[in-house]
């Protein structure tokens, strides 16, 4: 395949291409799609083919680059140059020069050299110049013929944005369509079929959305300066350089784990499109539109006002609209490129950083703004995560033992609480006085990715009036028969392997004691919460430990806790029941202690480094 670069001009006119390559027309085949530009919203495809080749326009650029179409000769009559790839841009060409004869009667450079198979050659243009949707004939058309209806609405979309303009200026704004307008031609060599060739094209098509043309955005302005004399090659060379270092942020941030850290919760312009990749840093950095007086843009402005559907109601594209009017030129697009090049870089240092990786998961899972943090330095991000950090754990008025598990306000409380404690551990070492003192063990990196995913939240580890059903009591026999230790009839019915009703296992498996005390609280996870939450004690530790054995994510509280590890930061010792299977009021006591214990040496901790 061989590439040529002509303006429009050289594509249509005689001594350009099609004499260069010993052809008469440019050919589409019946394989190839319909016309599906649309012109109804300032962001479709035919607007923006206007506006952004008018901006290039009044602001003198030398040349402005319309996107690829590849061409091969025909295989059966060799005078025709077959469309592969871009019979959408050239279609949209040719009309937009059928429109400059018909309001200016400008000499049309297109005339009749498009040629479409599945018209059978008809003058298609004339046709479409000449419809009106007021005569019953064309609106019968309209409504038959989709690519008919996509064709006259682009004419109607063109015509009156050039009634916008008076003679003087629209032919300016021709000659710079003629002249300065280029497109890149692929050539393809003649040993191919053209429905092979469009086939492998279009397989890699890549739906738009705004990360591709936000992408399109920046190539095109960051390397293009106004005036400037840069060949297409040294552009290119530029261009490419951009894209590998655009791929390799989109590509590091495709990681759900590394993505979510510094986005849970973001709200993102776009939502529909979703938080991998570059998506939400791209909405965190998005440019903040000025207001513009620049008098040139109002025949802009007054075309969007007539479009059928006005700017502010589309918003398919709202985040690619926030860039393209926020950055107006080179040096706005590459300083946008550099932010979002250095901004990235400073996520990957603080990922690989183990305490500022735990401290802004814990950020962004308790509702911190990454807005608030992104531009931040080291030393300031650390006292802004400290300060968030004190701010979950502080206890107004109350100590972490009054708070109660039914009160929503206090469980809120409670949830951040109990994840400081897991995301947090603390570790007893010796200052350089010799003195006990506790800190912060950041060896390790919380999984924050299923906590959330998995939705671990405050649970009780044994409930008031836990599920139980007869199988629990054939596989938990044991426990059942020493549960029922003072139910003697009960207890007798276990022992011969009778069966019981469901209100006799219900009074055998009920707890005295209440179930919302602060020791009878860990991280239970919410996927399984529906079943976890409510299972008997033997049974729900059971899980949990073999979730641990398969390596799956627990919580290092609520391993140790219900595997009766828990060990005090002071010297006081922690008393358990030595029953493994049973889940007692002193359990529950020594559960308390090492959570109040912990959460008053982790405060005064965070305190200090705030």
């Amino acid at each position: 395949m061989k590439e040529f670069i002509y303006n429009l001009e050289e594509l249509f006119v005689s001594d350009g291409l099609l004499e260069t390559l010993s052809a008469t027309n440019y050919y589409i085949g019946a394989y190839q799609r319909g016309y599906k530009w649309k012109s109804n919203a300032a962001h479709d495809q035919v607007p923006l083919f206007l506006t952004d080749v008018y901006e290039a326009f009044i602001d003198n650029q030398e040349e402005y680059y319309l996107q690829y179409i590849t061409i091969k000769r025909n295989d059966e009559c060799k005078d025709l140059l077959e469309v592969i790839d871009g019979q959408q841009r050239l279609t949209t060409i040719s009309i937009l020069f059928y429109c400059f004869e018909k309001a200016f009667g400008f000499y049309n450079i297109t005339k009749d050299i498009v040629q479409y198979e599945r018209y059978n050659n008809r003058r298609i243009f004339e046709e479409i110049i000449l419809m009106d949707e007021e005569n019953d004939e064309g609106n019968v058309i309209l409504k038959k013929k989709q690519d008919i209806f996509y064709l006259y609405h682009a004419k109607k979309c063109i015509l009156n944005f050039l009634e916008l303009l008076d003679k003087v200026e629209a032919e300016a704004f021709y000659n710079y369509y003629r002249q300065k307008v280029k497109i890149i031609i692929n050539l393809e060599d003649d040993t191919t079929a053209a429905e092979e060739i469009f086939s492998n094209l279009n397989d890699n098509k890549v739906e738009l959305n705004n990360l591709y043309l936000i992408k399109g955005l920046l190539f095109t302005k960051s390397t293009r300066k106004d005036n400037d004399d840069d060949n297409f090659i040294h552009i290119q060379e530029k261009r490419n350089r951009i894209a590998r270092n655009w791929d390799d942020m989109d590509n590091w941030l495709r990681s759900e784990q590394q993505n979510q850290l510094f986005f849970y919760n973001y709200k993102l312009v776009n939502s529909k499109e979703g938080f991998l990749g570059l998506n939400p840093l791209l909405n965190a950095l998005k440019p903040i539109v000025k207001e513009c007086n620049d008098e040139r843009l109002d025949k802009i402005n007054k075309f969007y006002d007539n479009l059928s559907i006005a700017k502010e109601q589309s918003d398919t594209y709202k985040l690619f609209n926030l860039y393209n009017e926020g950055l107006q030129n080179f040096e706005e697009a590459n300083i946008q490129l550099d932010k979002i090049y250095l901004t990235s870089k400073r996520l990957r240092n603080w990922f690989k950083n183990n305490e500022l990786y735990n401290l802004l998961g814990f950020f962004t899972c308790t509702g911190g703004n990454i807005d608030n943090i992104l531009s931040l330095g080291v030393s300031d991000l650390k006292e802004k995560l400290y300060q968030h950090l004190y701010n979950q754990l502080f206890i107004k008025n109350k100590k972490i033992q009054d708070l109660v598990y039914n009160v929503p306000k206090d469980k809120s409380k409670l949830d951040k609480i109990f994840l400081a404690l897991n995301v947090f551990p603390l570790v007893k070492i010796k200052d350089s006085k010799g003195f006990d003192i506790h800190v912060i063990d950041w060896s390790n990196r919380f999984d924050f990715h299923t906590y959330r995913n998995n939705k671990w939240s405050i649970e009780h580890i044994y409930p008031q009036n836990p599920d139980a059903t007869e199988e629990d009591v054939s596989k938990y026999k044991e426990w059942f028969i020493e549960k029922s230790s003072d139910l003697p009839e009960l207890n007798q019915k276990i022992k011969h392997n009778i069966l019981l009703t469901d209100e006799e296992i219900k009074t055998i498996v009920s707890h005295d004691v209440s179930e919302h005390q602060l020791g009878n609280l860990a991280l239970l996870e919410g996927g399984n919460n529906s079943t976890l939450k409510n299972y008997i004690f033997p049974k729900k530790r059971e899980l949990l430990l073999g979730l641990m054995s398969m390596g799956s994510f627990v919580p290092t509280h609520t391993v140790n806790a219900v595997a009766k590890l828990l060990h005090n930061l002071s010297d006081e010792r922690l008393t358990f029941s030595k029953n493994l299977t049973f889940w007692e009021k002193e359990d529950i006591e020594a559960n308390a202690i090492w959570i109040k214990n912990t959460y008053n040496a982790l405060i005064e901790f965070v305190n200090e480094n705030r």
